[in-house]
């Protein structure tokens, strides 16, 4: 008794087996790899955004909680100090008050290569901004929004190396309490 053997048969595509499926043309898989590597990326900074949402919500530092005042306070420092105190970390910032809010001012820094000139780093207030950022609550103790506190502007300087910890630290001194947001992140 003889045994069929099946083969698969050439489907009109320059001759190759293709089992049933035919290849992609090069543009094709081009536009198929660009969107999927687009979707993967969307998604990551949708979890990127849901992350930062979920620890911006996070109700405290450490056994602080971020919605009083008093336990966030520490230090407060006008807009126009903070902004002094900057410019002499590193003369290659730029402040510029808020067109849309002028509760707020922008930190650029001054970069020829960027259109405009300037690249933004991070907003703050420009009258009272806490040490520390506080969380403020309705009535009802529902999130209302923050007050970003002006040690996460010398965090994002940090990170983003336009300044180091310890002109930080010479300059603004040491934070006043213990911060696990601060040391976590400016490790």
């Amino acid at each position: 008794m003889q045994m069929a053997i099946l083969r698969e048969h050439a489907r009109g595509d320059n001759q190759r087996i293709t089992a049933g499926i035919p290849s992609l043309s090069s543009a094709k898989r081009f536009y198929l790899t660009d969107q999927a590597l687009h979707r993967i990326y969307q998604q990551s900074l949708l979890a990127e955004v849901q992350a930062n949402d979920s620890y911006a919500a996070d109700p405290g530092d450490g056994k602080r909680t971020m919605a009083q005042w008093e336990a966030q306070v520490g230090i407060p420092l006008q807009g126009e100090r903070i902004i002094g105190r900057l410019r002499k970390m590193n003369p290659q910032l730029y402040f510029e008050r808020s067109k849309s809010d002028g509760t707020k001012y922008g930190a650029y820094l001054l970069n020829p290569l960027r259109e405009g000139g300037l690249e933004y780093l991070v907003g703050f207030e420009t009258e009272i901004n806490p040490e520390f950022t506080v969380m403020l609550q309705d009535d009802k103790g529902k999130f209302k929004k923050f007050i970003p506190g002006w040690r996460r502007v010398l965090m994002r300087l940090i990170r983003s190396r336009i300044i180091s910890e310890a002109q930080a630290n010479k300059v603004f001194g040491p934070p006043n309490r213990d911060s696990e947001r601060w040391t976590l992140l400016t490790q």
